[in-house]
């Protein structure tokens, strides 16, 4: 996931719901996990590039992410991860308090619970009281991944939080119990039919509003959950296809003269916009005694673009979208079978620069319509 963008939102405002601080662990090594991979469905096994490239574009990614903070007056304490933590860049084996406390949290992959490292903990011990340990909880199989599977609305003194492998539902009513929380708590559905391994996924807080996607939330709980949000905060609603693209994985922090800003990636931030764009497609057909074959091409270019931060000369700029493909067919008596690639341009693409499709269809209607269409 690559962080490369800044919403700003001007306001005046004590309410401390939004750090004025960010804790950042430099990725060392970064690739898919296979501890976690099986309960994160948005989680894809990169298999074009190597680990070596991966976690140098990883590196090249953070260091421009924590520049943009920087830049914008964002007080931010960066510490160096370890090659056996590929989640390291991640840290949300702890909680820490405004008064000045600190938690820790149990987490279901053992590569995940080596994260806590002591150097790590006695570097945030400089600052923050630690008061709850619930790594133990581990050798119970009971795991609660602090504010991965908690989101927690700290002004109003209430939990949000959706079960499952990685957010245990009894410990989610002890640690509420033990910290003075409301729990509102709910089971959810992902696009593979099972539940969504953190809540921050689907769902943020920030100072005058949420967002959240309601459809991914079991009905039987819709309705709660729903009025819950809305008591203290404006609605942002998420859809499923959006937070295919992490629009839930935002986060509000403040700078040092309080402005307010919301945090996400530069592909959330795409997913959210309705952006126009033009599309030229052509397309040849040459038949054939069994079907025919056929070879296209294709642009497509935004009209309008996502601003981000260049981080090279702090100006605003945008991003459009700018693809082109190539494509090529055949249609074999009733089968079709196409290929095409997709090459993106501009500042902020893919990691790999592009992506393939291959479609397999049958065509139920040959006979009836004839449509030679792109």
């Amino acid at each position: 996931m690559y962080f490369t963008l800044i919403i700003f939102i001007m306001k005046e405002s004590n309410i401390n719901q939004s750090s004025n601080h960010i804790f950042m662990i430099e990725p060392v090594a970064f690739q898919c996990n296979p501890q976690t991979a099986e309960t994160n469905a948005y989680q894809e096994k990169e298999n074009l590039q190597s680990p070596e490239i991966i976690a140098e574009k990883a590196l090249n990614e953070f260091k421009k992410f924590k520049n943009t903070l920087t830049n914008a007056g964002i007080k931010i304490t960066s510490l160096q991860g370890s090659p056996d933590c590929p989640d390291h860049i991640f840290p949300n084996w702890f909680i820490t308090f405004q008064d000045k406390t600190m938690q820790l949290f149990s987490m279901m992959a053992p590569n995940r619970r080596i994260e806590r490292k002591p150097e790590m903990i006695d570097h945030l011990s400089k600052t923050y009281d630690l008061t709850k340990d619930y790594s133990y909880l581990e050798n119970e199989n009971i795991f609660l991944e602090s504010t991965s599977s908690m989101v927690i609305d700290r002004v109003n003194k209430c939990v949000f939080a959706g079960i499952s492998e990685r957010t245990n539902a009894t410990q989610l009513v002890n640690w509420c119990d033990e910290n003075n929380f409301e729990l509102v708590q709910f089971e959810t559905l992902s696009h593979n039919n099972a539940p969504i391994y953190h809540t921050d996924v689907f769902m943020f807080v920030g100072t005058e509003i949420i967002g959240i996607c309601y459809e991914v939330i079991n009905e039987k709980y819709r309705d709660v959950v729903r009025q819950k949000v809305e008591r203290f905060h404006d609605v942002f609603e998420i859809t499923k296809e959006q937070i295919m693209n992490f629009c839930g994985n935002a986060l509000e922090a403040q700078n040092e003269i309080g402005e307010y800003f919301l945090i996400m990636s530069s592909k959330a931030h795409s997913s959210l916009t309705s952006e126009k764009s033009i599309d030229f497609n052509i397309k040849s057909y040459y038949k054939l005694d069994f079907g025919r074959v056929w070879a296209g091409f294709s642009f497509r270019n935004s009209i309008e673009g996502a601003e981000y931060i260049d981080v090279s000369t702090g100006n605003i700029k945008q991003q459009r979208l700018q693809l082109i493909t190539p494509l090529f067919g055949i249609d074999f008596k009733d089968f079709v079978f196409s290929y095409n690639y997709s090459h993106q341009f501009g500042d902020i693409n893919f990691g790999s620069g592009g992506f393939h499709q291959v479609t397999l269809g049958f065509n139920f209607l040959r006979g009836s319509i004839e449509c030679d269409c792109f």
